[in-house]
């Protein structure tokens, strides 16, 4: 359960890459050194079942991202932005749910919204 000024977003991902975001943060290199397909940033899904398609593609796991009301404003004032999680086409899988998106040039707020207790993270379960 969670408060009505704070969105709850999942991040699946490879184990290494979920411990690098947890202790260093959201890091531009980083990212565009992992991406795989589509427009590069870091990516978070509004439904559980969204992130485990991501989390099982990469063999790793899943973590919950509690965003207050502010940050959500900050972050989109940014160049965030909630929308459809692009199909990616034959053989893929359809979600059921929608992507924050925060491009690279967004980092820095994310991560200073983070040392802020702004964004925390969690057990995705």
């Amino acid at each position: 359960m969670h408060n009505c000024n704070e969105s709850v977003f999942f991040h699946g991902s490879d184990v290494e890459s979920l411990k690098e975001i947890w202790e260093k943060g959201l890091d531009a290199g980083s990212a565009a050194a992992k991406h795989k397909d589509g427009v590069g940033g870091f990516f978070l899904a509004t439904e559980y079942d969204d992130a485990e398609y991501y989390a099982l593609r990469a063999r790793g796991g899943i973590i919950k991202a509690t965003i207050s009301a502010n940050a959500m404003e900050a972050l989109k004032t940014a160049g965030a932005q909630v929308r459809d999680i692009p199909y990616g086409g034959p053989g893929t899988v359809s979600h059921i749910g929608q992507e924050f998106h925060i491009p690279t040039s967004a980092f820095d707020v994310y991560n200073e919204l983070r040392k802020a207790g702004e964004i925390t993270y969690g057990p995705a379960r």
